[in-house]
């Protein structure tokens, strides 16, 4: 997490549905479900589709997260970018 807080402000995670276990994991880490649905083999699953409970089935999470670090240019003046004054 201490990473990608250098990075982004939002953080996403592919969660394996082989037990529900990972799923509750996630939820308690205060991780929120991305809304896109269920998804097997890289699509989306439509609605009352068939799919196997298999490595392919996955959910999308989604958390919010400070940025730690803002990034800084290594400039020694502005002069070398003339866009930074």
């Amino acid at each position: 997490m201490n990473i990608a807080s250098n990075y982004s402000t939002i953080v996403y995670l592919s969660v394996k549905l082989r037990d529900f276990k990972t799923f509750n994991t996630m939820i308690n880490r205060k991780y929120l479900l991305d809304e896109s649905g269920v998804w097997y083999k890289n699509k989306i699953c439509s609605d009352y589709s068939v799919c196997q409970k298999d490595d392919d089935l996955e959910l999308w999470f989604y958390k919010e997260i400070q940025l730690t670090n803002i990034y800084k240019f290594p400039v020694s003046s502005t002069s070398e970018f003339p866009f930074l004054r």
